[in-house]
């Protein structure tokens, strides 16, 4: 049983970007970040009531996925037709690099921790992973398929280890010294968007709803959040690492204590015929940013109204 005060909240603010939404992250001077399926890069002032900005957008283009670095003012779209964009607009630089073996458009990009790579992977469970150098604007490596099944997820753990996740368990390659990519292991269980939570954790939703968190290297689980009502579709951290975000299908915000695993929040707010594609903490762990596949962009003040104390003490 909780006790709540009441305290009032503000938001969702709603803007449009007009295009589908495919990536979406934090400045950190609070700024937030969407990129879009026309190609652009949208500013979203840290006040929801201004315009967002549009400060890039590549001609002609139609992206079926995207990644962002904002550390190094890096951004990534992958067309259609395969043909991998990074943008760096304060350079006013493009780098173009034509990928082949996808049969449908690209489903995930993400950049390396460094900033130095780009991995694309399809959809299909035939379809390559492919690393790109961007400085150089090169294929690095083409790790083939076939993956256990449709996949989900992509993430770099760290500069040389990449998670593939599918709906039927992940797959985790290594680069060796050499530069060959290798089979180091893999887990069972639906990895849908997997994040990192640390060192040694990480998290991703399951096809039950469930948002899972498991200990790596193996896979081990840690804790299980519930209260999402479809399949959860993206995740965030806050900056003290305390509350997750969850979205997806059921197009609510979830906000969980970690510690005790608690859902805080379930509101809702984005429209009928959407999925909520992607979410951010600013900054400052204040607001939450959400964005869908039809471009609206939700600025939410997730604080619960007043303060909580679980019945039970929180999970070692």
């Amino acid at each position: 049983v909780h006790a709540w005060q009441p305290m009032p909240r503000r938001g969702p603010h709603r803007s449009e970007l007009g295009s589908p939404g495919l990536a979406l992250t934090h400045l950190p001077d609070g700024r937030g970040a969407a990129l879009t399926g026309d190609g652009s890069l949208w500013l979203l002032p840290a006040d929801p009531h201004r315009t967002p900005e549009r400060t890039w957008q590549v001609k002609d283009f139609k992206a079926s996925s995207a990644a962002a670095d904002p550390a190094r003012d890096q951004w990534a779209w992958v067309s259609t037709g395969g043909l991998l964009v990074v943008a760096s607009p304060g350079q006013a630089r493009e780098t173009r690099v034509q990928l082949e073996g996808f049969v449908d458009p690209p489903a995930r990009t993400a950049f390396s921790p460094d900033g130095r790579r780009v991995a694309v992977m399809g959809r299909n469970r035939d379809e390559p992973l492919i690393v790109v150098d961007v400085a150089a604007g090169q294929v690095q490596a083409r790790i083939p398929g076939p993956w256990s099944s449709v996949t989900t997820g992509l993430m770099w753990l760290d500069d040389r280890n990449l998670v593939a996740g599918t709906f039927s368990g992940a797959t985790f390659r290594r680069e060796e010294a050499t530069g060959r990519w290798v089979y180091d292991h893999g887990t069972g269980g639906a990895w849908v968007s997997p994040i990192p939570a640390g060192k040694d954790r990480v998290i991703y939703g399951s096809m039950s709803g469930e948002v899972i968190e498991v200990r790596l290297p193996l896979g081990d689980q840690v804790r299980t959040y519930s209260g999402v009502t479809d399949i959860p579709l993206c995740f965030a951290l806050s900056p003290d690492g305390e509350r997750l975000a969850a979205s997806g299908s059921d197009r609510r915000l979830h906000v969980f204590d970690r510690a005790s695993r608690e859902q805080l929040l379930s509101i809702s707010g984005h429209g009928p015929g959407r999925r909520v594609i992607a979410a951010s903490f600013s900054p400052d762990g204040e607001r939450v940013l959400t964005l869908d596949t039809g471009g609206t962009v939700l600025h939410w003040v997730p604080r619960p109204p007043g303060r909580w104390t679980p019945r039970f003490p929180p999970p070692p």
